[in-house]
């Protein structure tokens, strides 16, 4: 059973059968998932705090042995390296300007953070072998509500606008140039969450959608 009293920003594998829930007050729940009857059972295996490290948490995704968070700090959004251990945390690396919200996703050492955040909204690729600078920056008049980020198998970049008066996909290169920009029938408005799945780009609003 999971924490209920604190509230869930977002979810990452952390291998096969282990989940990485983080709360928006800090909190890091890791949690064990089987299926029992063909429903998922989950098991908390322990649990810990990123005290202090941010004032609102917003993403989090596995990085090699370790765990990229990102989230606020006054006015200034930032993203940091943790360890699944104990949530121990050596320093913060600013994106921007504080942003409504921010979402991550990573290929091999590169982190991808999609800001929401007037005119720093945008893409920022950083390396976390090199945290110190943003590696790659991506900003476009119709990327003005980005609500999430993921990357495919052949290192494509897809990150949803969820503007009610413009939801697009914006498709980019691992370095973040831009490839396409569509807006296939049937997207919903106020697009959500992404994922893929056997070569599928599934696409939420209030319901499910699937984009080929």
């Amino acid at each position: 059973m999971l924490d209920t009293d604190s509230i869930p920003r977002d979810i990452c594998l952390m291998d096969s059968t282990t989940i990485c829930v983080l709360h928006g007050d800090g909190l890091i729940e890791m949690a064990s998932i089987k299926s029992e009857d063909m429903s998922p059972v989950f098991t908390r295996m322990k649990s810990f705090r990123l005290d202090d490290v941010f004032d609102w948490c917003h993403s989090v995704v596995r990085v090699h042995d370790n765990i990229v968070v990102t989230g606020v700090k006054q006015d200034t959004t930032y993203w940091c390296i943790a360890s699944p251990d104990d949530g121990h945390v050596d320093t913060i690396h600013r994106i921007c300007k504080k942003s409504r919200w921010s979402y991550v996703t990573t290929k091999e050492s590169i982190i991808y953070i999609s800001c929401c955040v007037d005119v720093d909204t945008g893409v920022y690729g950083f390396d976390i072998l090199n945290p110190s600078q943003c590696k790659y920056i991506y900003k476009h008049e119709r990327l003005q509500w980005p609500t999430s980020i993921v990357m495919n198998v052949d290192g494509n970049i897809f990150v949803g606008n969820g503007s009610h008066l413009d939801s697009c996909i914006h498709q980019l290169t691992s370095s973040c140039q831009p490839v396409a920009i569509f807006s296939p029938r049937g997207i919903p408005w106020d697009l959500h969450a992404m994922f893929w799945d056997n070569g599928r780009l599934y696409v939420t609003r209030w319901g499910s959608h699937d984009i080929t």
